[in-house]
Parts: structure tokens; sequence; C-alpha cells
């Protein structure tokens, strides 16, 4: 038949060829071929981006690896003579092989770095490509050779040298059975290990439906969210939790920050982006709680409908080393504001609670002394910016130490109305492992700010999902009670 000379040409003699011309038939008698091959792969043995789908029959913990390395090798001795078939087609048209690069670098670019880019990118090339081999052979293309003609069936082909009848795709017999019984023993092997693979006690897993997923995120070192260093702790809320989530996970949690394509179920790759996280607009993100105080109960709304009762608890994703160096414009460090706000900006007024002491406006002469003292220190610490905010009608700054006198946070309680009984506070407290968290509520609670930093860390530490978090080193309730 027409459509078996075509394939055996294109496995053949035309395996590395990319010279001559490959006519529409040609073309996608082949695609079909290359096709329907790869579903067979993907059910019976897989390749490198999947598991076969008769694991899910068999094991689906279980990762066929042996199987799915046969299937990989099949699809890359495929690919090179999908290519050239395709490039003969580039020529059947009068254009240069070199196109070809105009379709795949494209599509590459779009699957490497668009969120989407599994879809848009293979879509990209298909819709390229078809443009292309739907056209039909023109005049100019016979630069690279006459017209292609169908390829006449070789009689003394169809047999082998024994006189045995070979094949409708030109294999021998013999070498056709010897390759099935090889893949058939190797698939033997793959469910021989796959029954005696015992795989090792996972963790509790991330996923529950009765309670919120959220992951705290960065967009790594380059900018780029979904490099390999963005995810940066995992908590399990309870459904009545006030979260603002940093990225809301659809029906599937993803936890792993080594592929963001694997789900808590071990070995499935998640297909469909609707399964995918929404990824935060900026380059920073911030989850954020809301409780009300003094009972630390769930409170629903914004910060803003409740100012006189609600604590938000933010745990923003960026870094704030506890040591730095000398600012030079960079993002400061929490020593570097700590000593900004007392050394340079303020000064000490007096302790109003163990460790908490109230700052105050320097003098004149005080403030000139800070300026010459701190003048090679970089662009921030060229002006002052004083205790509290210009815009405020009244306030105060303050400094909180641990138990040894080392820098534990500090914040500013301010009022646009010198009328209000009590402004607003924010504060920011050290965490470990390079973290800060931050408070706001109402200045009537300031006498509670231990036990507001106690009561905050100790609800991170429950919601904590230890296995799926980096930085889950929270200090107790006790601890934080002892600074």
């Amino acid at each position: 038949m027409h459509f078996q000379s075509l394939i055996k040409s294109c496995l053949t003699e035309k395996f590395w060829s990319i010279q001559g011309r490959a006519s529409r038939s040609e073309f996608w008698i082949f695609m079909a071929f290359c096709t329907a091959v790869m579903v067979i792969l993907v059910l019976f043995t897989g390749t490198w981006r999947m598991k076969p789908l008769i694991s899910l029959w068999l094991d689906p913990s279980y990762g066929f690896y042996l199987l799915r390395t046969v299937g990989s090798l099949i699809e890359l001795a495929l690919f090179v003579p999908a290519t050239t078939v395709t490039i003969r087609r580039f020529h059947d048209i009068g254009l240069s092989g070199w196109w070809y690069l105009g379709i795949l670098v494209p599509s590459a670019y779009m699957t490497a770095r668009f969120a989407d880019g599994e879809i848009l990118g293979p879509l990209f090339g298909l819709v390229a490509i078809t443009s292309v081999a739907l056209r039909k052979g023109t005049y100019r293309g016979e630069k690279y050779g006459p017209a292609p003609k169908a390829p006449d069936p070789d009689e003394a082909r169809q047999f082998d040298r024994s006189g045995h009848k070979r094949l409708w795709i030109g294999l021998r017999p013999l070498t056709a059975r010897l390759g099935l019984a090889a893949i058939g023993l190797i698939g033997l092997l793959d469910v021989a290990i796959a029954h005696l693979y015992t795989p090792a006690p996972q963790p509790e897993p991330y996923f529950d439906p009765n309670r919120q997923q959220v992951m705290l995120r960065d967009a790594g070192r380059n900018g780029h969210w979904g490099d390999h260093d963005d995810a940066l702790w995992a908590f399990s809320f309870p459904k009545a939790a006030n979260v603002h989530p940093t990225v809301d996970y659809k029906r599937v949690t993803l936890v792993s920050a080594e592929d963001v394509e694997k789900t808590h179920k071990q070995g499935y790759a998640v297909l469909s982006t609707e399964l995918r996280p929404k990824q935060p607009a900026s380059g920073d993100s911030t989850l954020k709680l809301l409780v009300t105080l003094p009972e630390f109960s769930p409170l629903a709304g914004a910060f803003t409908d409740h100012p006189k009762t609600a604590l938000e608890i933010s745990l923003p994703s960026q870094h704030r080393l506890y040591d730095g160096t000398p600012d030079w414009g960079s993002t400061p460090s929490f020593t570097d504001e700590f000593e900004k706000l007392t050394r340079f900006n303020c000064e000490a007024d007096r302790v109003i609670a163990p460790g908490i002491t109230r700052l105050k406006e320097m003098s004149a002469a005080s403030a000139q002394a800070a300026l010459e003292a701190f003048r090679d220190r970089g662009p921030r610490y060229e002006t002052r910016e004083g205790c509290i905010g210009k815009a405020a009608a009244r306030g105060a700054s303050y400094a909180v130490t641990d138990g040894t006198g080392n820098p534990a946070g500090f914040g500013t309680c301010e009022s646009y109305r010198k009328a209000e009984d009590f402004g607003t506070c924010r504060f920011t407290f050290w965490l470990p492992q390079e973290r800060v968290i931050t408070y706001r509520f109402s200045e009537e609670f300031l006498p509670m700010l231990r036990d507001i930093d106690a009561q905050a860390r100790d609800a991170l530490a429950q919601a904590t999902v230890a296995h799926a978090s980096k930085n889950i080193d929270l200090p107790t309730r006790q601890s934080a009670h002892g600074q």
C-alpha cells in the first residue's frame, strides 16, 4: 500500500536525510504513524515525561523507570525522522529548512517562560507546523530537487535474505519478535520490582479539603516565578481562620519545591493548568491573618473594618538578614532598620515594660551629631525622618529587645487626629531563618505586645506543615515569653 511505502521510506533510506522534498501525503502519513506509536507508548511504556497509563492498574506509586527508558528511546528514535520529514516539507513549499527553527525556538521559549507555557508553547508549534504542512508544493521548491513522487514498492525488499517476508514497515520478523520479547521481559521485570518495592512512610498529606492550604512563596533569585527555591512555608489553617493567602490552590494542593507539577499523590503529574496555583502579581508576597484582640479568636472582614479590635499578622516572604553590612541603597537588614530607628531617627526615652523602650525625638544637637556619625553609611542615612511619620498628628516609636538585650522588634504607634484616644501600631519582629513578622493593632493593646507576639508565633507554628516547609523553626510560647 502507498502509506506503507511512505513510512518505510521515512524510517529507512530517508531516516537522516534532509535533502529533497516531502509531499503533503508523505508528511501527514508519517506524522499519523508517529502519533499512533506515541499513543501506544503512553499506554504501555510511558516516556521520561510521564508514567505508562497501565501503571494506574498495576501500581500507581511506582515509577516504572525501565519501561519509561524504553519508551523514551523509541520516542527519541522517532524524533529524528519526524524532524527530517518536516524539513523536507519546508523544501517542498520553497522554504529553507532553517525556517523550522523559527517555530521551535518561540515554542520552546513560551513553554519555559510563561505560566501556561506547557499548553501555549506546543499549541503555537502545532498551529505553525500545520499551516506549513497544509500548503501545496510550489515550483519554487525545484531548487531543492524534483517534485516528490510516491515511492514504488520494492518487491526485492519485501523479503529478507532468508526468504521470509518482511513486516509492513520493513522490519524482519525475527527482529520484531526479539524486540517485542525484550520489551516484554523489561516490563515483567519492572512489574516485579513494583511489587517488591515498599515505599517509605509518607508524612501526612498536605492536601486536606476541610482546611485552607496556603503556600508562602517568593519569586526566586532571578525574580522568575517557578524557580526551585520559591516555596518557603506551607500552612494548613482551619476554615474559620481569616487568611489572606499568598497563593490559593484550586482543588489539588501543590507542595513540591523541586517540581511544581507534582501533587500530594506520589508520582502523579498534573497536566491541567487549572490545577496550577495563582501566581502573585509582584515579586514579593505576604501572608496575612486577622484575629480579634484580646481573645485571639477568628475575625471576619479586613483590618479597616475592625481597627479597634483587630490584630493583623503579616508574614512577608522577603529575606531580612539579622546581621547586615553597611547599607548602600540595597534592601536594609533587620539590624539596619533597628539601628536607624533607635540611633539615627530617635533616642531612648523611658522603659514602659520589660524589654520595651519608648523612643523620643532627638534634640537639635543630638540630631546633628547623629548625622555626622552616620554620614558615611550610605544614602539611607543622609536625611533623618524622625520618630513618627510626617503625616501623623501624634505618636511614638518603640524598640523591643530580648532577655539578653539583642534587638527583637521595633514599631510605631501613630494617629492622624490629635483627638483620638488611641492610634494604630505597626511592629516588626525578628523570626529565625532571615524572616520577620509584622503586627498591626490598636494602641490600647500595646501593653499586650509580648503576648501578641507569642500568640502569633503559636498560630503560625500550629498551622505549619513540617514536611512542606523550609523554615519551620518557630519559637514556642514559652521561649517567646522568656525573651
